[in-house]
């Protein structure tokens, strides 16, 4: 049965915003690429439209943006940069979660089962899935350290934020199979993007 490796929705008060950033992005791409180089069938998956900076990202990677869900019933889940019911999509307590990575407090997120949960106080989701490549011998492809990279350097503030030992390992792993010649200006762009209002209804701008 396949389990998507989930990102989660961002909600501000009462106003539920469904774009997930690029560490959610590509956190849950290169987890559902580890899952299956394991033998284990599995679909990046995203809440809802993603971020502009997230957007620019995968294009300019050449990364395919995940699976769009908006119902959680009958389905399996990793949850991955989120461990709360407030940042999943509707009716995930109605769903069976088999995994949590997250870099944030601990949810509420429950389980009757015993399921593999990795919370570090890191800098970003990314580099708790590079961990993960490590620990299981597993090849990262160039792909899967594309994706981890654009959620380090989003949520590092192209490591100059938040940066921990591991955040550092993990990027000093990922850059030279990535193969990205200037992480500064792939920063840049995603930090214009973020701040643009292109493709955005009055009310996401709102």
């Amino acid at each position: 049965t396949e389990i998507y490796t989930l990102s989660p929705t961002r909600r501000s008060s009462d106003l539920l915003v469904k774009s997930p950033d690029p560490d959610s992005i590509g956190s849950a791409i290169a987890r559902a690429e580890l899952l299956n180089a394991n033998g284990i069938e599995a679909v990046p998956a995203a809440s809802e439209r993603i971020d502009n900076d997230s957007a620019y990202a995968l294009q300019i990677l050449g990364l395919e943006a995940p699976r769009i869900l908006d119902d959680a019933r009958d389905k399996q889940f990793i949850l991955v940069d989120h461990s709360s019911y407030a940042h999943a999509i509707d009716h995930m307590a109605q769903a069976r979660i088999v995994g949590i990575l997250d870099h944030h407090g601990m949810g509420d997120v429950k389980s009757a089962e015993v399921i593999p949960v990795l919370s570090m106080p890191v800098g970003a989701t990314g580099s708790l899935i590079c961990l993960c490549f490590q620990e299981c011998g597993t090849e990262i492809s160039p792909k899967a350290a594309r994706a981890m990279l654009m959620g380090i350097l989003s949520d590092t503030r192209n490591m100059t934020y938040n940066v921990t030992d591991l955040d550092r390992e993990a990027y000093d792993t990922l850059l030279p199979i990535a193969e990205i010649e200037d992480t500064d200006r792939l920063y840049e762009g995603m930090s214009n993007a973020k701040t643009s209002y292109d493709g955005m209804t009055k009310e996401e701008i709102f």
